[in-house]
């Protein structure tokens, strides 16, 4: 069977157009197959479609798929009459206006897509053996109308019933498109588009511009960070890549989740300037560039250095630990928001003393002076 549906994945640099790698092309196509078994349910037909790639070409990652239903039964498959007629409707078949007038028809009045099958076996038969290439055409019209009803229905649209708003709107709201997307939100491709045409003359496209109409309002990625703003960031550098663009790796924590991000360079530098700080837990100060919210943020770095962990505890804190709390703590191999190395070099705990603030150890302090707090020091 011919491929029916193309997906072309356009990189974010000029020099290599694309980026997608094999696990991220694998959740886009993951999230795409669910996609389409989401409209067909919006165009309420009632038997799943069978998604096959066949193969995978070159210069753009382009992504030929066969669409098609494996279906033994001689009925049209929808669940009513409207989402027949209108399925025709937005197939743009020349006698979607015939078979609508039939249903509106005194004889047709609440008969069946069966009875009218039964009168009109020739134009049944054609429809039924056109029923994928129908298919993919309203399933690429209605990808690019999905984006217009994010924030609900839209009753000055007559293009679409009320239904197929409300069902396209839902899909949006519960997050249908957030995997297929997953290559542009973590911006390794700048665009995607989806073709019936090999040759991608008429295309559905999503890309920066577009692309937070078909996410939900809480799919953000680390909204805090403002796009021209210098941030303190704490993190670790997790990889230093020279190929296809000079770049870093900053790991960083937020709300109890990790987020890799792509990290440049102070001017004047490459990244091998910091490979001294290669798994190393780092204060940095960055500027922020991202184009949108929905995307992973950039950084370009302005100043690192090693960060010294530092644990501080009060009087209270300290008498409710026991000594093996302490043990514990002097072993943890995280702290939030960052990764940090095992404290080395620690001393048993009856050899810990208090630190002098002037940087003595085991000063004598005054009666009326507060007990200063215990501090443990990453080693060197």
């Amino acid at each position: 069977m011919d491929p029916n549906l193309f997906i072309r994945f356009k990189g974010t640099e000029e020099e290599s157009d694309s980026q997608v790698s094999l696990s991220e092309l694998g959740e886009s196509l993951t999230g795409f197959h669910s996609v389409l078994t989401e409209l067909n349910c919006v165009m309420g037909i009632t038997i799943e479609p069978e998604v096959q790639a066949t193969a995978l070409r070159d210069g753009s990652v382009i992504v030929d798929l066969v669409l098609f239903f494996r279906d033994a039964s001689d009925a049209l498959p929808f669940d009513s009459v409207a989402d027949f007629v209108e399925f025709l409707k937005l197939a743009e078949e020349p006698k979607a206006e015939e078979v609508e007038g039939f249903f509106q028809s005194v004889e047709g009045a609440h008969r069946s897509i069966n009875d009218w099958a039964a009168q009109n076996p020739v134009d049944f038969e054609v429809f039924k053996a056109a029923l994928n290439v129908f298919w993919v055409s309203v399933v690429l019209k209605l990808i690019k109308k999905a984006g217009f009803f994010k924030k609900g229905e839209d009753t000055k649209d007559k293009s679409l019933s009320r239904k197929k708003q409300r069902g396209l709107h839902k899909m949006v709201k519960k997050r249908s498109f957030k995997k297929a997307l997953a290559p542009l939100r973590e911006d390794k491709a700048k665009s995607i588009e989806v073709s019936n045409d090999r040759k991608f003359k008429h295309a559905v496209m999503i890309d920066q511009h577009n692309m937070e109409n078909y996410l939900a309002d809480d799919d953000t990625i680390l909204p805090h960070l403002k796009d021209g703003v210098m941030y303190d960031l704490h993190g670790t550098i997790t990889s230093l890549k020279a190929t296809r663009g000079d770049r870093m790796t900053l790991q960083i924590g937020h709300e109890g989740e990790l987020y890799n991000l792509d990290a440049l360079p102070a001017p004047g530098l490459t990244s091998k300037n910091y490979k001294d700080f290669y798994t190393e837990s780092v204060n940095v100060r960055a500027e922020v560039h991202r184009s949108s919210l929905y995307k992973k943020p950039k950084l370009r770095l302005h100043g690192i250095e090693l960060r010294q962990t530092q644990l501080e505890l009060d009087d209270r804190e300290l008498n409710a630990l026991s000594k093996k709390d302490l043990g514990k703590l002097l072993e943890f191999e995280t702290m939030e928001p960052m990764q940090v190395k095992t404290v080395a070099n620690t001393k048993p705990l009856e050899d810990v003393q208090p630190v002098d603030p002037t940087g003595g150890i085991g000063y004598t302090r005054n009666d009326d002076e507060q007990e200063p707090p215990l501090m443990l020091t990453q080693g060197n």
